[in-house]
């Protein structure tokens, strides 16, 4: 049996795990429309493109996905109707987009506010009254507002007075707020843009926002002033100390945060030699302790202060780590330095594709290569000479610039002092002339 207490102990719980549960989905249904929005975004650039390069009916295709894919939003709809209005010249293409886009964003002001600005820019009155009457019947009246005026506008503007009189009552009746009265639709009724001279030299607007700013200015002033300290008893001061004024305002400590000096580390360099590389050193300062006063103990040596780690970095290398901002300055995505360098290490980088080698052309070998010369037919008396030698000149050994067969190569080739062709030649240069 649960009594009354415990039984409203169990409903507040549920109430406020309720709240809880609310505030963790509104939290969500914002992050959820940022990355909605930025997606559309992405679709919009997506067909631009798509019709710069490759004409309407590629965007047209992309608008088929993209209209499909998860939390589209309305400016999808809004881009590819006003890309096929002003690209393609067909109104006919571009109502009927609008017309698919309310089926999903009929509660959404924004996009009707867009789909009435295409129906009054193509002077259609019937369907943009009808869109007007359609959209207030359905939309709730915390989100009509925006809707409301419009029509109020388009009334005034191309309306009669029964038509816009019919409007102001109607708006007045649905918004149901105190703050609206038939004098601002009358001052709205008779301005044009930025053209306010009813309410701005007639009504004293200027006035009352004269007024609203300084009694804004004043509160300000007010929540700035700190909270009065108890009177102390003033201390005795000389007549130079009564001359003084202080050259600097007080700082308040609520609106000016002051450092936490107890996690202030002493610097103590330690000394290290001129042409040495630069060290970077990292300290990870621990959480501060409140430790009891000691007595003064005698100084003792200082000794330079061991860092965790230090690590010693080429010259280029750490002339860049030095320009650098400090680590406590980035506030963006962190990359595990290990990963990367795995990933460097066992990346497999496709080599350049190789030219094929070109030999050279064989040589041709002479004709003679590997064969006996042939003997002369008479030792005694040879027929005749080739190369133009005449018969009592001795050949030449060894240097080619004789014959072209002097300096032959294979097996055959003649020893460089051969005898017996030492003898012939003798024998030449002692025979009589014919």
């Amino acid at each position: 049996d649960i009594d009354g207490e415990l039984r409203e102990q169990l409903r507040s719980k549920e109430r406020h795990a309720k709240r809880e549960q609310e505030a963790v989905e509104k939290k969500l249904n914002e992050q959820v429309e940022v990355i909605a929005r930025a997606g559309s975004l992405v679709w919009i650039n997506y067909m631009r493109f798509a019709r710069r390069t490759d004409g309407i009916k590629s965007a047209r295709a992309l608008f088929s996905k993209a209209r499909k894919a998860t939390n589209c939003t309305y400016h999808v709809y809004v881009a590819d109707a006003l890309m096929e209005y002003h690209n393609s010249k067909d109104a006919t293409i571009a109502g009927k987009v609008f017309s698919l886009g309310q089926k999903s964003f009929a509660d959404h002001p924004d996009f009707v506010c867009q789909y009435l600005d295409f129906l009054i820019q193509m002077n259609d009155d019937n369907n943009t009254r009808a869109l007007f009457e359609r959209t207030l019947a359905t939309m709730p009246a915390e989100k009509a507002g925006p809707i409301w005026l419009k029509f109020l506008d388009y009334e005034n503007k191309y309306g009669d007075l029964a038509s816009v009189q019919s409007v102001e009552k109607r708006r007045i009746e649905a918004m149901a707020n105190p703050n609206v009265s038939i004098m601002e639709s009358f001052l709205k009724r008779q301005s044009y843009l930025d053209i306010c001279t009813i309410e701005e030299q007639e009504l004293g607007y200027a006035a009352r926002r004269r007024l609203q700013q300084e009694q804004t200015e004043t509160k300000e002033t007010v929540q700035e002033q700190p909270t009065p300290a108890p009177p102390a008893a003033p201390p005795v001061q000389t007549s130079k100390e009564h001359q003084k004024r202080p050259l600097l305002e007080p700082v308040h400590p609520e609106k000016y945060p002051r450092p936490d000096l107890s996690q202030w580390q002493p610097f103590k360099p330690a000394a290290r030699p001129a042409n040495a590389s630069p060290l970077i050193t990292t300290i990870v300062p621990g959480p501060p302790v409140d430790t009891p006063p000691q007595p003064p103990s005698p100084p003792a040596p200082t000794v330079p202060i061991q860092p965790q780690w230090t690590t010693s970095l080429p010259d280029a290398v750490a002339y860049f780590v030095s320009n650098l901002p400090p680590a406590q300055t980035f506030n963006g995505p962190i990359i595990p330095p290990g990963e990367i360098v795995e990933l460097l290490r066992t990346i497999i980088i496709p080599l350049p594709p190789q030219r094929p080698s070109v030999k050279p052309p064989p040589r041709e070998m002479p004709r003679n290569f590997g064969r006996p010369a042939p003997p002369p037919s008479n030792p005694a008396r040879p027929q005749g000479f080739k190369g133009g030698r005449p018969p009592n000149q001795m050949p030449m050994r060894a240097t080619g610039a004789g014959k072209p067969n002097a300096k032959r190569i294979g097996p055959n080739r003649p020893p460089d002092f051969d005898l017996f062709r030492q003898r012939q030649a003798k024998r030449h240069r002692d025979d009589p002339p014919f």
